[in-house]
């Protein structure tokens, strides 16, 4: 590391470079030289001061180049050796808004935040034009071990991807013509296998034993001078020579060749693998001429980070194609898909897998590319965002009975014409589904759906109740019984309250768990300057455990969400360290936390995510789990009408006319409530009356059929189940007029008013649902139910048998 560098630019002027705020802690005194060239100097900081925010290293291309820090704030700083104007140094990515830039009239401060990668800085006057290329580097990562396999492990996927959708004996080794629209993917690809700090080692273990084959090759000698190739028994003219005739004492004649082939054998390399091998190499090497023309024709300059790649790579081809092994190596004339050369021997393999890549991409088309991957500059934490995406498939995948499916909801990948299309782009919401058979349920994973107040006013099942939210990766998880529809059955599920949503948002600029969720976790150590430093935080943009605040909002605002997680790429080691989960309740769900997962990393990262994801399907599994009993009456209260105010109900709706509520009325003794309804003629077509419930008493908050108050009609039965075990159904049918929550002293008040005597202490619940219903009939033939029967429908579970039951009299009143 140094603490500043000199450019010089001509004679003219001199450009400094510097950190932000270090001028004074910098050892101006002592220049030294710099590996950059005679045009550069460095300084070092002061004894007393540190100053990392300047490196030169060798590049990847092995070249020395200037580093910087990403997130750091540098000055230009000119120095005039005349009074003529000279102007301000040009960055190359000014015009899309990588760097933040102030000007000055001698310098210029940048700073660059998320895009990472090669870019310049052009000087210039009257007579000339130079340029000092830079490299911008994450602080976030390690540069080799996190940025580079960050980019390589996007392709990794998508090489999992193509191969999972096209096998590699039918539609790797097509015949395809490229077009400028496919020699970027190509290139992603070949640029992973190129850069593995491989291509090289392989290409010399393949020459140290390198595939052979046996040849035998035949030769004219005279008789006796060799062992006879054992062709001419078989073709003695073909492979005999200058036929002589002979006789023998017995004077018989004979013919015999003065010259015959003999056989020579010899090892030769000449073999389908090693063809395959020189052609694969020619293949990479056209890919890399035609990207090469296609960006200069295009008005990319040299110092692009893809053109140079292109180059570099291209001359790396070039020395292996040059050398003499390839001397005696004819021509592939068939491509050999089941060589098992190719497809198991160490080298060989390699490069046949890389060889399909290249061509499987072809058929490749990912929508979000360019914006990571074009350009001098690439956007890291886009990058970083899009890696999670697979990263969460890739651990939902991991889940021991989990398989992908496909769904019409903005699918995540679709195929058309043999071409796979990745719909992974920013601010385009797209979904991948997954069925786990063996804990009975379903996922579809989102990246950037959008939560708006809309589906909220207009529903009463989804959506945010404030302002739109769009979460980076969203988790809806319902059962396997909803099935169909263009979402796979979410919508279904969504109305009868079994959908979960967890929330993950990527946040690049986290770097480790304190700035996310603070120093202390005990209440007891807290004090008041957590608070101060936070207020100062938010002034001046350095906020980060805002993203904790976040997460609650998510958890607040957004419907049925249980979980809002925070996934950045943490330094820490262990998972007890990188990881943080805040949990409501004792148990796993809901909550807020953060995991630390990146490249470097990525094996531990995953492991802690997919334990936490798992537990968490396991945990909505339970029935009798807080977080299931708290969602089952929330839905229910959901259903039911407001307290206090009554709500009509529409019966002409066909699902409210389909769903009949069952309700006990008691008649054993003369002041019981029917002996009332009868003796106010109440029962007769026309009249209205009530019918109560218990909603609460004490601590107790009764359960209900969460679609008690969808029910349009109303029957009742007057017979002790506990004696018939059937529900004797009378031959009254009522329509359901409104529903209210009302205090016992309500109730008493209503059912006096009706005409029915009771008193308070007659009543033990504090709470009580009551029901006006309108006769429409009352001739009905009698009919008896089993209590099994209608006790088993899902949502009858409830406290007591005599507690009202919701059936679809469609379905179920019809049958014998």
């Amino acid at each position: 590391m140094v603490a500043a560098l000199r450019f010089r630019v001509n004679g003219d002027y001199d450009a400094y470079f510097y950190p932000v705020g270090t001028y004074n802690k910098i050892d101006w005194e002592n220049e030294l030289p710099c590996q950059l060239g005679t045009d550069y100097s460095v300084y070092l900081s002061k004894s007393e001061d540190n100053i990392e925010a300047i490196d030169i290293v060798n590049g990847l291309d092995g070249k020395p180049i200037l580093r910087l820090i990403e997130t750091k704030q540098y000055i230009i700083k000119l120095d005039k050796k005349s009074k003529d104007f000279v102007s301000l140094p040009i960055l190359q990515n000014e015009n899309n808004k990588a760097p933040k830039i102030y000007e000055d009239e001698n310098s210029v401060t940048f700073q660059y935040i998320n895009y990472l990668g090669r870019t310049k800085a052009s000087f210039s006057d009257s007579n000339q034009k130079r340029t000092l290329v830079f490299e911008v580097v994450p602080n976030k990562m390690d540069y080799e071990d996190d940025y580079i396999e960050l980019t390589e492990s996007i392709a990794e996927h998508c090489s999992e991807l193509l191969l999972e959708y096209s096998g590699l004996t039918s539609n790797v080794f097509s015949i395809s013509n490229e077009d400028s629209r496919t020699l970027l993917e190509q290139f992603i690809f070949l640029r992973r296998f190129c850069f593995s700090e491989n291509l090289l080692g392989l290409f010399e273990a393949i020459k140290r034993n390198p595939d052979r084959i046996l040849i035998e090759d035949s030769e004219f000698k005279p008789i006796g001078c060799g062992v006879p190739s054992r062709k001419i028994f078989t073709h003695p003219f073909s492979y005999g020579q200058k036929w002589r005739k002979y006789e023998t004492e017995d004077l018989h004649t004979h013919y015999l060749p003065s010259t015959i082939a003999v056989s020579k054998k010899r090892d030769s390399i000449d073999t389908v693998a090693n063809r395959f091998l020189k052609f694969a190499l020619e293949k990479f090497q056209v890919i890399c001429e035609k990207l090469i023309k296609s960006l200069e024709s295009a008005g990319a300059e040299k110092q692009t980070e893809c053109l140079r790649e292109a180059a570099n790579i291209q001359q790396m081809l070039n020395d292996i194609l040059n050398d003499r092994f390839f001397d005696e190596i004819g021509r592939l004339e068939i491509i050999p898909q089941n060589n098992q050369v190719l497809q198991k021997r160490a080298g060989y393999s390699d490069i046949f897998f890389a060889y399909s890549m290249v061509d499987l991409a072809l058929q490749l088309d990912w929508k979000g590319k360019d914006s990571v991957y074009e350009g001098e500059s690439k956007n890291v934490a886009l990058l970083y965002e899009y890696w999670l995406f697979f990263e969460l498939g890739s651990i939902i995948k991991s889940i021991d009975g989990c398989e992908a499916i496909t769904i019409e909801d903005t699918p995540f990948l679709t195929t058309d014409n043999g071409k796979l299309t990745v719909s992974l782009k920013e601010g385009k919401k797209s979904c991948q589904a997954y069925v786990i058979k063996n804990l009975n349920t379903r996922i579809n994973l989102y990246y950037n759906r959008t939560f708006v107040p809309t589906d909220f006013r207009t529903t009463k099942y989804e959506g945010s109740y404030s302002r739109p939210f769009r979460p980076d990766y969203t988790l809806a998880i319902f059962p396997c019984r909803y099935q169909g529809g263009y979402d796979g059955g979410e919508s279904k599920a969504i109305k009868d309250g079994a959908v979960s949503y967890i929330h993950f948002d990527a946040k690049y600029r986290i770097t480790e768990l304190t700035s996310f969720v603070g120093k202390v976790d005990n209440a007891t150590d807290f004090d008041d300057s957590e608070l101060e430093d936070e207020k100062a935080s938010e002034v001046t943009n350095t906020y980060k455990r805002g993203d904790l605040l976040k997460m609650h909002t998510y958890n607040d605002a957004i419907r049925r969400t249980i979980g809002s997680y925070v996934l950045y790429p943490g330094n820490a080691k262990q998972a007890d360290m990188g990881n943080k989960v805040f949990s409501l309740y004792d148990e796993i769900l809901p909550g807020v936390g953060a995991f630390a997962i990146k490249p470097s990393n990525s094996a531990l990262g995953e492991k802690e995510l997919c334990r936490f994801i798992s537990d968490m399907i396991k945990e909505k599994g339970q029935d009798n789990s807080r977080l299931n009993r708290l969602k089952y009456y929330a839905e229910m209260v959901m259903q039911e009408p407001a307290a206090f105010k009554n709500t009509q109900v529409d019966s002409s709706d066909g699902l409210a006319k389909a769903l009949c509520v069952i309700g006990y009325i008691r008649s054993e003794r003369p002041s019981d409530y029917y002996h009332s309804l009868e003796q106010n003629d109440l029962l007769k077509p026309g009249k209205e009356f009530l019918f109560y419930y218990y909603a609460i008493k004490g601590n107790t908050v009764y359960s209900h059929h969460h679609d008690i108050a969808k029910a349009g009609t109303f029957r009742f039965y007057k017979n002790n189940i506990d004696i018939t075990k059937t529900y004797d159904l009378e031959p009254i049918l009522c329509d359901i007029v409104s529903s209210n929550l009302v205090s016992k002293q309500e109730l008493v008040n209503q059912l006096n008013s009706q005409g029915f005597l009771t008193f308070v202490d007659n009543h033990n619940a504090d709470f009580y649902y009551v029901i006006k219903v309108k006769v429409v009939k009352d001739c009905l033939p009698r009919e008896s139910k089993n209590i099994s029967d209608i006790n088993g429908i899902n949502g009858n579970d409830s406290f007591s048998p005599h507690s009202p039951k919701v059936i679809d009299i469609r379905a179920f009143l019809a049958s014998p």
